[in-house]
Protein backbone atom coordinates (compact mmCIF):
# COMPACT_ATOMS: atom_id res chain seq x y z
CA UNK A 1 0.00 0.00 0.00
CA UNK A 2 1.20 3.54 -0.80
CA UNK A 3 3.80 2.09 -3.15
CA UNK A 4 2.43 3.21 -6.50
CA UNK A 5 1.36 6.48 -8.09
CA UNK A 6 -1.84 7.99 -6.69
CA UNK A 7 -4.33 9.80 -8.93
CA UNK A 8 -7.10 12.18 -7.86
CA UNK A 9 -10.07 12.27 -10.27
CA UNK A 10 -12.85 14.67 -11.23
CA UNK A 11 -13.91 17.33 -8.76
CA UNK A 12 -11.44 16.01 -6.18
CA UNK A 13 -8.57 16.61 -8.61
CA UNK A 14 -9.88 20.14 -9.15
CA UNK A 15 -9.98 20.71 -5.38
CA UNK A 16 -6.38 19.53 -4.98
CA UNK A 17 -5.33 21.89 -7.76
CA UNK A 18 -7.08 24.81 -6.01
CA UNK A 19 -5.52 23.97 -2.65
CA UNK A 20 -2.00 23.85 -4.14
CA UNK A 21 -2.18 26.86 -6.46
CA UNK A 22 -0.72 30.16 -5.37
CA UNK A 23 -3.29 32.63 -4.07
CA UNK A 24 -0.83 35.50 -4.31
CA UNK A 25 2.67 35.86 -5.73
CA UNK A 26 4.29 33.66 -3.09
CA UNK A 27 1.80 31.63 -1.06
CA UNK A 28 -0.45 28.63 -1.39
CA UNK A 29 -2.42 26.73 1.23
CA UNK A 30 -0.50 23.52 0.48
CA UNK A 31 2.81 23.19 -1.33
CA UNK A 32 2.24 19.80 -2.95
CA UNK A 33 -0.50 17.34 -3.77
CA UNK A 34 1.17 15.02 -1.26
CA UNK A 35 0.64 17.53 1.55
CA UNK A 36 -3.08 17.61 0.76
CA UNK A 37 -3.18 13.80 0.67
CA UNK A 38 -1.58 13.61 4.10
CA UNK A 39 -4.15 15.98 5.63
CA UNK A 40 -7.38 15.04 3.84
CA UNK A 41 -8.16 11.61 5.37
CA UNK A 42 -7.87 12.96 8.90
CA UNK A 43 -10.09 15.93 8.07
CA UNK A 44 -12.65 13.58 6.53
CA UNK A 45 -12.49 11.21 9.49
CA UNK A 46 -12.78 13.97 12.11
CA UNK A 47 -15.83 15.36 10.33
CA UNK A 48 -17.37 11.96 9.57
CA UNK A 49 -17.35 12.87 5.87
CA UNK A 50 -16.87 10.21 3.22
CA UNK A 51 -17.32 10.86 -0.49
CA UNK A 52 -17.61 8.61 -3.54
CA UNK A 53 -15.22 8.68 -6.49
CA UNK A 54 -16.13 11.44 -8.93
CA UNK A 55 -15.91 10.30 -12.55
CA UNK A 56 -17.80 13.23 -14.05
CA UNK A 57 -16.17 14.80 -17.07
CA UNK A 58 -15.75 18.56 -17.13
CA UNK A 59 -17.14 21.01 -19.67
CA UNK A 60 -14.42 20.07 -22.18
CA UNK A 61 -15.54 16.42 -21.89
CA UNK A 62 -12.39 15.24 -20.09
CA UNK A 63 -11.86 13.80 -16.64
CA UNK A 64 -9.73 16.12 -14.56
CA UNK A 65 -6.80 14.37 -12.84
CA UNK A 66 -3.75 15.23 -10.78
CA UNK A 67 -1.14 12.85 -9.38
CA UNK A 68 1.26 12.08 -6.61
CA UNK A 69 4.29 10.19 -7.87
CA UNK A 70 5.42 6.91 -6.36
CA UNK A 71 8.72 8.22 -4.98
CA UNK A 72 6.87 10.95 -3.07
CA UNK A 73 4.47 8.43 -1.51
CA UNK A 74 7.27 6.07 -0.55
CA UNK A 75 9.18 8.92 1.10
CA UNK A 76 6.31 9.43 3.59
CA UNK A 77 4.98 5.87 3.73
CA UNK A 78 5.29 5.74 7.53
CA UNK A 79 3.14 8.87 7.86
CA UNK A 80 0.59 7.50 5.41
CA UNK A 81 0.45 4.18 7.27
CA UNK A 82 -0.06 6.09 10.53
CA UNK A 83 -3.03 7.91 8.96
CA UNK A 84 -4.37 4.63 7.56
CA UNK A 85 -4.17 2.99 10.99
CA UNK A 86 -5.92 5.95 12.64
CA UNK A 87 -8.74 5.55 10.12
CA UNK A 88 -8.96 1.82 10.86
CA UNK A 89 -9.02 2.45 14.61
CA UNK A 90 -11.65 5.19 14.52
CA UNK A 91 -13.87 4.16 11.60
CA UNK A 92 -17.16 2.58 12.60
CA UNK A 93 -16.08 2.44 16.24
CA UNK A 94 -19.65 1.90 17.41
CA UNK A 95 -20.15 -1.24 15.32
CA UNK A 96 -16.76 -2.97 15.11
CA UNK A 97 -15.11 -3.95 18.39
CA UNK A 98 -11.87 -2.11 19.14
CA UNK A 99 -9.95 -5.38 19.47
CA UNK A 100 -10.89 -6.37 15.91
CA UNK A 101 -9.88 -2.97 14.53
CA UNK A 102 -6.61 -2.96 16.50
CA UNK A 103 -5.80 -6.53 15.41
CA UNK A 104 -6.27 -5.61 11.79
CA UNK A 105 -4.34 -2.35 12.04
CA UNK A 106 -1.32 -3.81 13.78
CA UNK A 107 -1.38 -7.60 13.80
CA UNK A 108 -3.03 -8.93 10.65
CA UNK A 109 -2.31 -6.13 8.22
CA UNK A 110 0.62 -7.93 6.52
CA UNK A 111 -0.92 -11.43 6.57
CA UNK A 112 -1.09 -13.39 3.32
CA UNK A 113 -4.52 -14.66 4.33
CA UNK A 114 -7.16 -13.91 1.64
CA UNK A 115 -9.51 -12.68 4.39
CA UNK A 116 -6.87 -10.10 5.40
CA UNK A 117 -6.41 -9.07 1.76
CA UNK A 118 -10.17 -8.62 1.46
CA UNK A 119 -10.23 -6.51 4.65
CA UNK A 120 -7.34 -4.39 3.36
CA UNK A 121 -9.38 -3.57 0.25
CA UNK A 122 -12.41 -2.70 2.37
CA UNK A 123 -10.42 -0.46 4.71
CA UNK A 124 -8.55 1.08 1.79
CA UNK A 125 -11.92 2.02 0.27
CA UNK A 126 -12.94 3.59 3.59
CA UNK A 127 -9.63 5.44 3.72
CA UNK A 128 -9.99 6.77 0.17
CA UNK A 129 -13.57 7.81 0.90
CA UNK A 130 -12.31 9.82 3.87
CA UNK A 131 -9.62 11.37 1.64
CA UNK A 132 -12.29 12.55 -0.79
CA UNK A 133 -14.58 13.69 2.03
CA UNK A 134 -11.69 15.59 3.60
CA UNK A 135 -10.94 17.26 0.28
CA UNK A 136 -14.53 18.46 0.06
CA UNK A 137 -14.33 19.91 3.58
CA UNK A 138 -10.97 21.57 2.88
CA UNK A 139 -12.53 23.11 -0.22
CA UNK A 140 -15.60 24.34 1.69
CA UNK A 141 -13.61 25.71 4.63
CA UNK A 142 -10.51 27.10 2.92
CA UNK A 143 -11.51 28.04 -0.63
CA UNK A 144 -15.25 28.64 -0.82
CA UNK A 145 -15.49 30.81 2.32
CA UNK A 146 -13.86 33.74 0.54
CA UNK A 147 -10.52 35.03 -0.61
CA UNK A 148 -9.04 35.76 2.82
CA UNK A 149 -7.31 32.38 2.80
CA UNK A 150 -5.16 33.11 5.84
CA UNK A 151 -8.25 33.88 7.95
CA UNK A 152 -10.02 30.82 6.53
CA UNK A 153 -7.03 28.68 7.49
CA UNK A 154 -6.86 30.16 10.98
CA UNK A 155 -10.57 29.48 11.59
CA UNK A 156 -10.25 25.98 10.18
CA UNK A 157 -7.30 25.17 12.44
CA UNK A 158 -9.09 26.43 15.55
CA UNK A 159 -12.13 24.30 14.85
CA UNK A 160 -10.24 21.19 13.86
CA UNK A 161 -7.73 21.31 16.69
CA UNK A 162 -10.66 20.83 19.07
CA UNK A 163 -12.09 17.99 16.98
CA UNK A 164 -8.69 16.29 16.80
CA UNK A 165 -8.13 16.53 20.56
CA UNK A 166 -11.59 15.08 21.20
CA UNK A 167 -10.99 12.12 18.86
CA UNK A 168 -7.51 11.43 20.24
CA UNK A 169 -9.05 11.44 23.74
CA UNK A 170 -11.64 8.95 22.49
CA UNK A 171 -8.90 6.74 21.07
CA UNK A 172 -6.94 6.86 24.33
CA UNK A 173 -10.11 5.88 26.23
CA UNK A 174 -10.62 2.92 23.87
CA UNK A 175 -7.05 1.74 24.41
CA UNK A 176 -7.42 2.05 28.17
CA UNK A 177 -10.66 0.07 28.16
CA UNK A 178 -8.98 -2.61 26.05
CA UNK A 179 -6.18 -2.92 28.61
CA UNK A 180 -8.60 -3.42 31.53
Amino acid sequence: MFDKEYVFHGKHADIVKKLTQKFDDENSLFNRNLDVYLMAPLVGLLNGKMAPIDSQKNESNTLSTTKIFTDQLISVKDDLMFNFRVVILLHDKNNIPFKDRADFAFRYYNDEDPKSEHNILIYKDYYESYVRGGLEILNEELIEKGSDYVMNLENFLKTHTNLYCKEIGSLVDMVRSFQD
